[in-house]
């Protein structure tokens, strides 16, 4: 089963030429049309339009749409480049657990989206082991083409017992370490929440005289997208 991320540019034929392009879907393939949230009628009608078109074109080959495909929409007009990441994360997370590769198509959309769907692809591969192969080609033409996976191989893959201490960070906001022990020793506890603070994913405060960590903006996606993926929360 594969789950296969398209940057959706509001027109059909993108989600076409990627599923084209690939020699159709399997029963049980996932996609997932990662999509600017429209603004205003016009917008929302040439959504409806596309959406339309990608229906008719999955139900033409046989596949159930609203088993196979979900909508992913952001909103990409603030300043929360962060918040876009973490969201499309997200979507991908949610329907991952149940494939055995990941294929992202990255034909239309805003820039901001393409780029957002890229680094979330990076997030998720420095915490889940899958299968990867990341495609594009130009908006205006027929063609894709496969992006070497040496340019965006993982360089830094978290450890179970390091998302497992982001995760508890995220449940409880900020804490000092003994609540952090989870049956562990506090040395062990120490050593990996000192390597989260030099990757960027813990901040470190002195409160008195006590220790209080907490995630960092990076660190909340991180542990987010581990909740959604090990446990679908």
């Amino acid at each position: 089963m594969s789950c296969i991320v398209v940057s959706f540019g509001w027109s059909w034929e993108f989600v076409s030429r990627a599923i084209v392009f690939r020699g159709g879907l399997k029963h049980g393939d996932r996609v997932i049309l990662v999509v600017s949230r429209a603004r205003g009628d016009y917008e929302v009608k040439r959504f409806r339009d596309a959406l339309y078109g990608v229906e008719r074109f999955v139900e033409g080959l046989g596949i159930d749409f609203d088993e196979c495909v979900r909508i992913c929409e952001v909103d990409v007009y603030g300043d929360d480049f962060l918040g876009v990441v973490e969201n499309v994360s997200s979507c991908i997370a949610s329907v991952l657990r149940d494939c055995n590769s990941l294929e992202v198509y990255l034909l239309g959309g805003m820039r901001i989206l393409v780029l957002a769907t890229l680094f979330s692809i990076d997030i998720i591969r420095s915490i889940v082991s899958i299968d990867t192969t990341v495609f594009s080609g130009p908006e205006d033409a027929s063609r894709v083409i496969e992006i070497p996976k040496h340019l965006y191989r993982v360089y830094s893959r978290y450890t179970e017992k390091q998302l497992e201490v982001l995760a508890r960070l995220l449940e409880l906001g900020e804490a000092s370490i003994d609540l952090l022990t989870d049956n562990r020793s506090i040395d062990t506890v120490r050593k990996t929440l000192n390597r989260l603070v030099r990757k960027g994913l813990v901040e470190k405060l002195l409160q008195g005289r006590r220790t209080i960590y907490r995630l960092t903006g990076y660190g909340r996606i991180i542990a987010r997208i581990y909740k959604v993926y090990r446990y679908g929360q």
